[in-house]
């Protein structure tokens, strides 16, 4: 089992998002976890107004290498979201993503993770926005060798 997350910031547009996205893994089989992500961003825009999404849904992790210190993967996500607009009504959408990183193994329970990435969201009766972005965060490993 794998549990941390991760937290990140994003640019596009002239529009800056900053994030913050906990999750559980469960190996199904050796270097393959699928789970669940719950994920919180705060949205600032040149145009005027913020906004803050909330979303929920699940993902996969594979890595490519299950041993040594460095461990690379690919990650994938789907998302049901809520978007709130400052004081106007919320909004659901979708948003799916995906993108490669790196584990660095500080033991065997703990690595740090680098991932970059590309996210599509799309909300109500607008178009899909996306985004790549450069998220960091941790992860425990229980259980396992």
């Amino acid at each position: 089992m794998m549990i941390g997350g991760t937290a990140g910031f994003s640019s596009s547009d002239g529009t800056t998002e900053i994030s913050v996205a906990p999750s559980l893994g469960f190996f199904i089989i050796d270097q393959l976890a699928i789970g669940g992500q719950i994920a919180f961003a705060s949205t600032s825009s040149d145009l005027g107004g913020d906004a803050t999404a909330f979303g929920v849904g699940p993902m996969v992790r594979y890595y490519f290498n299950g041993e040594g210190k460095a461990r690379f993967f690919a990650q994938g996500m789907f998302q049901w979201s809520s978007l709130k607009f400052g004081d106007a009504d919320a909004v659901t959408g979708t948003a799916f993503g995906g993108g490669a990183g790196v584990s660095i193994f500080l033991n065997d329970h703990v690595a740090i993770d680098g991932l970059v990435g590309y996210t599509s969201s799309s909300f109500g009766e607008g178009d899909a926005v996306g985004s790549f972005g450069i998220n960091f965060g941790v992860q425990a490993f229980i259980g396992g060798n």
